[in-house]
């Protein structure tokens, strides 16, 4: 007598295998992150060159190796940028339609200072550090733009970005990663 493979379906079609995998690989993402669950984040309004670490999530759950090379990056980048006293912040992106699933992959990818999800390639995002900078329409991606901010009187006064790094791609992040995330001046020559 043959055995049929019952598989269990959630109601919205999803072998629950696959959703305890997917929890699984969660919790494992969670892990690495800060112990207090806090990551320093630079509040003051100052003028001067501000730098951002910028992650546009992939299509599908983020791995966890590719969080860990954005996490690694992140700090690596964050240490840097501090060093040279520039203000540092970080951008999570995810261009799912759907706004629920695009936060959980940003937020599966660690803590970001501010998050941009939904819309597909209208992302306010996706427009901002992809369309304008003349980017790739490539996901995942990760940047690390730079700017002059006047904030000494309102309204600001904004510089234009300046890509000091792009990569495209979880084996070009590996690569970028391995070089020890090469990143042009942040000196505007």
């Amino acid at each position: 007598m043959k055995s049929e493979n019952r598989e269990s379906y959630s109601r919205y079609g999803v072998p629950f295998t696959l959703l305890a995998a997917l929890t699984g690989i969660a919790i494992f993402v969670s892990s690495i992150r800060p112990k207090n669950g806090m990551v320093p984040v630079d509040t003051r309004l100052r003028s001067g060159l501000h730098v951002s670490f910028v992650v546009i999530a992939p299509t599908s759950t983020p791995s966890a190796r590719f969080t860990l090379l954005v996490d690694s990056a992140r700090n690596a980048l964050r240490d840097r940028v501090v060093s040279a006293n520039h203000t540092y912040s970080t951008v999570g992106i995810s261009d799912d339609w759907n706004v629920a699933s695009a936060f959980s992959k940003v937020n599966m990818m660690g803590p970001f200072d501010e998050v941009v999800v939904g819309r597909n390639w209208l992302n306010t995002g996706i427009e901002q550090y992809v369309t304008r900078l003349n980017g790739l329409p490539v996901v995942p991606q990760v940047l690390v733009v730079a700017r002059q901010i006047e904030a000494d009187s309102v309204p600001f006064k904004y510089g234009e970005f300046r890509t000091l790094a792009r990569v495209l791609g979880s084996v070009e992040l590996e690569k970028w990663t391995s070089a020890r995330f090469p990143v042009a001046s942040f000196e505007q020559k």
